[in-house]
């Protein structure tokens, strides 16, 4: 976990300090040539630890009230597909999911294949629920927001989107990644082809995991 620390300034000697932090000088090393060591400013950064836990308190107290939120609209039914921001919060899925089964889908926004699954796996969420499947659908971008790949995406060594992980009880059992169609080749028919065999495919997949995963879904 990153603290956050007040923002920086530099000063003499190009030492960077935080606005509110002690300062302090003391004797450094010898320059050569010098008799007299050189006076360095050095300055020290104050934690006040109570307003830290208190901070955390106050996240841990927000998750709960996230998960019960969540976990109620679970029950009624009213939950589509849920945006995963980062692990932690992923994790805090998993676990007010309980025994039903977990469809998580990895994209890229800057996928295209991506923007027609997520369609597709929009409309699946809505029929499962229509049918009160015992399902949870989530969506994580697989690009954190500093343009790296998510703590998500390399836990489950994901190399290449649109994916999909079929978790039972926080256990993955199962993954499917659809081809990409920049790297297809073909006819544009060829191509359509090759995209709708892969739909096909992940509904075939998705049916079996129902059936095997979530039999109160098999109605």
């Amino acid at each position: 976990m990153k603290l956050a620390l007040p923002r920086s300034r530099l000063v003499k000697g190009g030492v960077a300090a935080p606005r509110n932090a002690t300062s302090q000088v003391h004797p450094c090393a010898w320059k050569r040539g010098q008799e007299s060591p050189r006076q360095v400013k050095v300055d020290a950064i104050n934690l006040n630890r109570r307003e830290y836990m208190d901070n955390m308190w106050k996240r841990q107290e927000e998750r709960e009230k996230k998960r019960a939120l969540f976990i109620e609209e679970l029950e009624k039914g009213s939950c589509g597909v849920e945006e995963v921001e980062d692990l932690e919060h992923f994790n805090l899925l998993l676990d007010a999911a309980g025994s039903r089964l977990v469809v998580l889908f990895i994209y890229s926004k800057a996928c295209g294949i991506c923007k027609d699954a997520m369609q597709r796996f929009e409309l699946m969420c809505d029929d499962t629920k229509n049918q009160k499947g015992r399902v949870l659908f989530l969506a994580h971008n697989i690009i954190d927001p500093y343009d790296h790949v998510s703590d998500i995406a390399r836990m489950h060594k994901v190399k290449a989107v649109p994916c999909f992980l079929f978790m039972d009880e926080g256990a993955l059992v199962r993954r499917l990644s659809l081809r990409d169609i920049r790297i297809l080749y073909g006819t544009k028919g060829q191509v359509q082809d090759a995209i709708q065999e892969d739909i096909l495919k992940f509904r075939s997949v998705f049916k079996e995991m129902v059936y095997t995963r979530a039999p109160g879904s098999r109605a």
